[in-house]
């Protein structure tokens, strides 16, 4: 028979906590069937385990830390031949947990950026991290990669502008000579367009003296509650920049005001988004013309006598309101 020898396979492994730990020593030459008794090494006092003699030997990794093996093998010669395969050394790590995941903003306006982090712990370094997206909630393999990278640090991140609402996920592979994943949940960033100026309609945009408008803003965005504001100023080209008359949050797409002003006033109003990626503003103006009150019309001549088929001619004096007349 051939020479007699026993190779011990894997002979150097790294596992996490949980994972099965498979070792096989294949003989070859001698005098077949062969005889097995697998070894823990690990003191440096070979222990015999209790019921490992078959050329496999598993169990399930449970205990931290390095870990030696190796298997005696006798042939079935007239005169038994022992020998020993090499010593397997195997490391084993902590379980790789799931990786967490954060979003500093979670409601964005088109363009603007939030920053996503992740943190991990156990498993065997490196790891190789992805942040994948999708516009569904559904976490798998297939969903596109925004970025993978190596690292042996236990945290991650990125800084994301999406352009529409989009999901985002941290899958985390370690080293374990049976590579384990884990992914995080997935967590919603919410895109909504950019926040227009408002639409003002005025009730009266022309007044006398003593009359109110009503003046309303139409918002024209999507990421809320607004704070909105109304302002007295000093022309329609000011801006919102005069005085504050009132402020506001709210919900809805519109805001109101009565308004009474004694001249022509330019009001303009500031509506500002709660986007948490940096909360957009915008503004538009409107005038409102003031004229002087209507008095009472003058009569001209105010008496008169006339003989019966004389003309009389009467004039009406008008002062104040707002032209033209009826």
């Amino acid at each position: 028979n051939g020479v007699f020898y026993a190779v011990l396979n894997p002979q150097s492994a790294v596992y996490d906590v949980g994972q099965n730990i498979v070792l096989m020593v294949v003989a070859s030459g001698g005098v077949p069937p062969y005889y097995y008794q697998w070894y823990n090494d690990t003191t440096g006092s070979p222990v015999a385990i209790a019921g490992a003699t078959s050329s496999t030997y598993s169990e399930v990794a449970t205990d931290l830390g390095t870990f030696n093996y190796y298997a005696s093998v006798t042939d079935s010669a007239q005169k038994p031949v022992s020998l020993f395969s090499q010593m397997g050394t195997y490391i084993v790590n902590p379980r790789l947990t799931q990786p967490t995941i954060q979003v500093t903003n979670v409601k964005l306006d088109v363009g603007e950026k939030t920053t996503i982090s992740s943190s991990w712990s156990g498993g065997t370094v490196p790891y190789t991290v992805e942040l994948h997206a999708s516009s569904t909630s559904n976490c798998n393999a297939g969903s596109p990669i925004v970025n993978s990278f190596q690292t042996s640090s236990t945290s991650a991140s990125w800084t994301e502008a999406p352009g529409s609402t989009t999901y985002y996920w941290v899958s985390v592979t370690d080293s374990a000579t049976t590579p384990v994943t884990q992914v995080s949940p997935a967590v919603e960033v919410i895109v909504n367009p950019t926040l227009k100026a408002p639409v003002i309609q005025l009730s009266n945009s022309t007044l006398d003296q003593g009359q109110i408008t009503v003046i309303t803003a139409t918002l024209n965005g999507v990421t809320s509650p607004y704070t909105v504001s109304l302002y007295l100023g000093t022309s329609t080209s000011s801006g919102c920049t005069g005085t504050l008359l009132s402020t506001s949050s709210t919900s809805s797409t519109s805001a109101s005001w009565t308004e009474n002003p004694s001249t022509t006033s330019y009001y303009c109003v500031k509506v500002t988004d709660s986007a948490q990626g940096g909360a957009e503003t915008n503004e538009s103006s409107a005038e409102v013309i003031v004229n002087p009150a209507l008095e009472t019309p003058t009569i001209s001549p105010s008496s008169g006598t006339y003989y019966l088929g004389q003309t009389i001619t009467l004039t009406a004096s008008v002062s104040g309101g707002t032209q033209p007349y009826h």
